[in-house]
C-alpha cells in the first residue's frame, strides 16, 4: 500500500460515517448457470487466451461474437462463485474483500534494499476469473491525453507493416474512443450528488458498453468538503475529470452497477450477460504452463505457436490444446512475462541458466517493471546519465529503452501531467487516511523466473526507491497530505493525526519513515512486456504481436511503456477492446499443417451466480 496519513475523524464526521456495504439494499436473486459443465474440450481452437483476467475476458467476449470463431480461455484461478459477495466488496479499506484470500496470487517482492530490506506483498496477481477487476478498489480513472499522445509519439519511429496499424492507434483520441466503448455511464443519485458535491461531464463516458460506471449510492458528508478544502490549500477543482485533463480535485467514478449496487468487473460485464455461446469455452483452475512452438518457422523467421500447455494442479498431467490462429497472452505484468519465459522466450541469460531452450531471445521480457511510487523534478536532469546504471539488465537495448522512457517522463509529463495522487479513504472504524502516491516513477525493476516449475512464484524486484527522485516526491507528497489533513482539522472534520505522527518533521524523518514502514505498492505494476521496438527492449509491436513470434500477442497492462497518472483499469479495458478489434481486422492464421495432433483434454465448468450489494466512497485528487 502507498504511504497513508491516518487521522481520527472528529465526532461530527463519525456520526455520518456509514459503512459502504449497506443493508438497505437487497441483493438480486442468484442467476442461473450461464455455462454447462464442460465434459470435454475441443482438440483445437482458433484463439486460446492465456489468462481470464480483466483483458482476457474482454477479448473472449469480443472475439466470440463471431459464431464461426472458436475461443478458449485458460484461467489459473477459480470462479469464486461461493464468495461472490466478497468479490462485490471493494478492496483498499476495512471491508471484507477477497484480497489476501486463496483468490490472490499474493506475489511478494524480493527484499528491497532501499526500503530497509523490506519485502512488499501483494504487488499484482489475481487468482480468479476477472483478475484484478474482481478485487480492486473499483476506481475508474483515465490517463491524461498527454500520456497517450506521448506513447503514440514513442511509437512514431516504429517501422510500419502491411497491417496498417500505425502509431496514432494509441493516441488520446483513439484510446478515448475505445475506453468509452467499454462503458455505460449512469449519473449519481440526487442525494449522493448533493452530499458529495459531485461534478462531472457525462460526455466523457460511454453510453452502451458492457461495464457500468457510476457513483456509489452512499456518501458521507465530509466528501462535500473535499474539493473546497483542496482549494483552500491552492488546488483548484477539476469539474470535468476523465476527459483528458485530470489535474485538480474531484470525486471519481467507480466501476459499479447502479441497478443493484454491485461491482461491475470484466466477468459480470462481459461474460455473465452473454447468451450461451457454443464457440466460447472458459476453463478455470487451469494454469498455462507454456506455449508450444513448431520446429519450423515462417518465411520471416518467426516462431509459430501450435498450442498451449496447461495443468489443473502441480501433480496433474500436462494437457495440450492446439491453436489454429493465435495465442493471446493476458496474464498481467507478472503473469505474461512468466508464460513467455517458461516457453523459451525472453532474456538469454535467464533462460539458459535454467536449461530452457531459447525459442526467441528477447531481452526486454520482464524488464522495465514500474509501479506507482514517487517521482520528482528535483535532481532529475542532472542524474540522467547516471540513472542508466540503475537498470537491472546487461543488455544494451533494455538500457536504451530506459533512456527513452526516462526522457518522456522528463519532457512530456513534469509540467502538464499529474505527478501525485491523493486519495481519501475510510480505512477503519472512525479512522480515515489521506494516501499519497506518485504517478511516474523513475525507479524501474524486473520480474524473472528462477525455476522451470510453472507453479513456483515468479521473482519480483521493482527496485523501489533506487532513483532518489522517487524518494523526494513521496516525501513532499506526504507533506501535502499532512497540510490537507490540517485544513480538514481546521473545519473540525478531522481529529488527531495517528500516523506517521507529529514527531516526523524533517526530510530525514520522512525518508526514514518511508523506507522503514511507510512506502509500499499501490498494486499497479506495468511495463514488463513493453510495446516498443526490439532496439529499445520492446516485447510487442503495434499489433501487440510479440517480436519474433508469428502468432502470439500480449493484450494486458504489461505492454504500457510507462506508468499512467491513473489507475490502470480504464486504460486496460480500452486496450482490450482495441486488441480484439485489431485481431478481427488483421487475423493471423497459423499453418494448419504445423498443428500437432496429440492434444489431450480435460473438463471444467463455469457457473455464474448472483451478487450482493456493496457500495464504496471513492475520492480522487491529482496534484
Amino acid at each position: 500500500m502507498s504511504p497513508t496519513q491516518h487521522l481520527l475523524p472528529s465526532s461530527s464526521f463519525s456520526r455520518h460515517s456509514n459503512h459502504p456495504c449497506s443493508t438497505s439494499f437487497l441483493p438480486p436473486p442468484p442467476l442461473p448457470p450461464k455455462y454447462n459443465q464442460l465434459t470435454d474440450l475441443q482438440s483445437s481452437y482458433d484463439y486460446i487466451i492465456a489468462g481470464g483476467g480483466l483483458a482476457g475476458l474482454v477479448m473472449a467476449s469480443r472475439l466470440s461474437e463471431d459464431s464461426n470463431i472458436s475461443v478458449l480461455v485458460l484461467e489459473a484461478g477459480g470462479t469464486a462463485d461461493d464468495d461472490r459477495g466478497r468479490i462485490d466488496t471493494p478492496s483498499g479499506a476495512f471491508y471484507n474483500s477477497i484480497v489476501g484470500t486463496q483468490y490472490d496470487w499474493a506475489h511478494e517482492t524480493v527484499p528491497q534494499v532501499n526500503l530497509s530490506n523490506r519485502v512488499v506483498g501483494g504487488l499484482e496477481g489475481r487468482y480468479v476469473l476477472g483478475g484484478s477487476s474482481a478485487m480492486n478498489a473499483m476506481y475508474l480513472v483515465r490517463p491524461s491525453s498527454a500520456e497517450f499522445d506521448a506513447w503514440a509519439e514513442m511509437l512514431d519511429g516504429f517501422e510500419d507493416d502491411e497491417s496498417g496499424v500505425n502509431a496514432s492507434t494509441y493516441n488520446w483520441q483513439n484510446m478515448f474512443t475505445t475506453m468509452r466503448k467499454s462503458e455505460t455511464f449512469s449519473a449519481p443519485l440526487p442525494d449522493p450528488e448533493r452530499i458529495a458535491n459531485i461534478h462531472y461531464d457525462a460526455g466523457n463516458y460511454g453510453t452502451d458498453g458492457p461495464m457500468h460506471v457510476s457513483y456509489p449510492a452512499i456518501q458521507i458528508s465530509v466528501t462535500g468538503n473535499w474539493t473546497s478544502t483542496l482549494e483552500s490549500i491552492g488546488v483548484p477543482e477539476q469539474t470535468t475529470p476523465n476527459g483528458g485533463n485530470n489535474l485538480g480535485g474531484y470525486i471519481t467514478t467507480s466501476s459499479i452497477n447502479p441497478t443493484n449496487w454491485t461491482r461491475s468487473f470484466s466477468r459480470s460485464a462481459y461474460i455473465d450477460p452473454l447468451p450461451p455461446r457454443s464457440n466460447l469455452h472458459i476453463l478455470p483452475n487451469a494454469l498455462v504452463t507454456r506455449i508450444v512452438f513448431s520446429d519450423t518457422r515462417d518465411s520471416e523467421g518467426d516462431a509459430i505457436a501450435t498450442g498451449v500447455e496447461y495443468a489443473v494442479s502441480e501433480e496433474a498431467p500436462r494437457q495440450i490444446v492446439n491453436v489454429n490462429r493465435e495465442v493471446v497472452v493476458a496474464g498481467g505484468a507478472t503473469g505474461s512475462p512468466k508464460i513467455l519465459m517458461l516457453s523459451g522466450v525472453g532474456p538469454r541469460d535467464v533462460l539458459e541458466s535454467l536449461g530452457l531452450e531459447v525459442v526467441e531471445e528477447l531481452a526486454g521480457v520482464g524488464q522495465h517493471l514500474q509501479d506507482h511510487l514517487p517521482s520528482m523534478q528535483a535532481d532529475i536532469s542532472s542524474a540522467f546519465n547516471d540513472s542508466v546504471t540503475l537498470v537491472p539488465s546487461q543488455y544494451s537495448e533494455v538500457q536504451e529503452g530506459y533512456k527513452a522512457i526516462y526522457q518522456v517522463n522528463m519532457e512530456k509529463f513534469l509540467s502538464d501531467v499529474p505527478q501525485l495522487e491523493l486519495l481519501l479513504n475510510v480505512v477503519g472504524p472512525n479512522v480515515v487516511g489521506i494516501q499519497a502516491a506518485s504517478q511516474h516513477p523513475y525507479s524501474t525493476g524486473r520480474v524473472y523466473i528462477n525455476s522451470t516449475n510453472p507453479f513456483d512464484q515468479i521473482i519480483v524486484d521493482p527496485q523501489y526507491f533506487s532513483h532518489h527522485a522517487d524518494v523526494v516526491l513521496l516525501r513532499q507528497g506526504m507533506r501535502v497530505a499532512r497540510n490537507l489533513g490540517a485544513a480538514f482539522q481546521a473545519l473540525n472534520l478531522f481529529g488527531a493525526e495517528l500516523s506517521p505522527g507529529t514527531t516526523v518533521q524533517t526530510d530525514e524523518d520522512w525518508e526514514n519513515w518511508l523506507r522503514n514502514s511507510g512506502a509500499g505498492t499501490q498494486y499497479h505494476p506495468t511495463a514488463s512486456c513493453v510495446m516498443l521496438p526490439r532496439s529499445l527492449g520492446g516485447v510487442v509491436d503495434k499489433r501487440m504481436k510479440v517480436h519474433g513470434l508469428e502468432n502470439v500477442r500480449i493484450v494486458d497492462a504489461s505492454v504500457y511503456p510507462f506508468e499512467f497518472a491513473a489507475h490502470l483499469a480504464s486504460a486496460t479495458y480500452g486496450l482490450a477492446e482495441l486488441g480484439a478489434q485489431l485481431i478481427k481486422d488483421n487475423p493471423i492464421i497459423a499453418s494448419a499443417s504445423l498443428a500437432t495432433s496429440d492434444a489431450r483434454t480435460s473438463s471444467a465448468g463455469l457457473a455464474v451466480w448472483g451478487t450482493v450489494v456493496c457500495v464504496l466512497l471513492q475520492l480522487l485528487f491529482y496534484l
